[in-house]
C-alpha cells in the first residue's frame, strides 16, 4: 500500500472530545489524502450522519458524558443505510481501562492505544475502509 494518498476517497468522521487529539487525527489522515469531518462529542457524531455516512468512524472512548461505547453502540442500532454497519475503530490513552476486547464488544470493528502511529492509523482506517494493505 502507498503510504502517501492511501486514504484518497475516503470519508473519516473523527469524534474526540480533546481539540488537541482530534486535530492530530485529522491533520494525519488529510495528509494521507483522507476526506475528514470531525465531532467532539457522540451527540454531535450522531447529528453528523444525519447528513452524511463517512466511509469510516474514528472515536475516542474516553470522553465526558456519552463515551465512544455509547457512540457505537448508538450507531449499530440505526438501519445500514444510515451508517449501523459503519466500521468503527476505537481510540483511547487509557489502554489499562479500555481494553480491546471491551471496545469489540461494544461494536468496534478494531482498537488502538494512543499516542498513535500515524502509519498505524491510517493503516487500519484503510482496512476498516476495505483497502486492505
Amino acid at each position: 500500500m502507498d503510504r502517501y494518498r492511501a486514504l484518497a476517497g475516503i470519508h473519516v468522521l473523527v469524534v474526540d472530545d480533546n481539540e488537541d487529539g482530534r486535530e492530530l487525527i485529522k491533520h494525519v489522515l488529510l495528509h494521507d489524502d483522507a476526506t475528514v469531518t470531525t465531532a467532539e462529542s457522540g451527540a454531535e457524531a450522531l447529528e453528523l450522519l444525519k447528513f452524511t455516512v463517512p466511509d469510516v468512524l474514528v472515536s475516542d472512548i474516553a470522553m465526558p458524558g456519552e463515551t465512544g461505547y455509547w457512540l457505537v453502540q448508538e450507531i449499530r442500532k440505526l438501519p445500514a443505510s444510515y451508517g449501523g454497519k459503519l466500521p468503527a475503530l476505537a481510540v483511547t490513552a487509557f489502554g489499562a481501562v479500555f481494553s480491546r476486547e471491551r471496545a469489540l464488544e461494544a461494536g468496534f470493528n478494531d482498537y488502538l492505544p494512543k499516542p498513535l502511529d500515524p502509519w498505524e492509523l491510517c493503516r487500519c482506517v484503510a482496512r476498516l475502509a476495505g483497502r486492505a494493505p
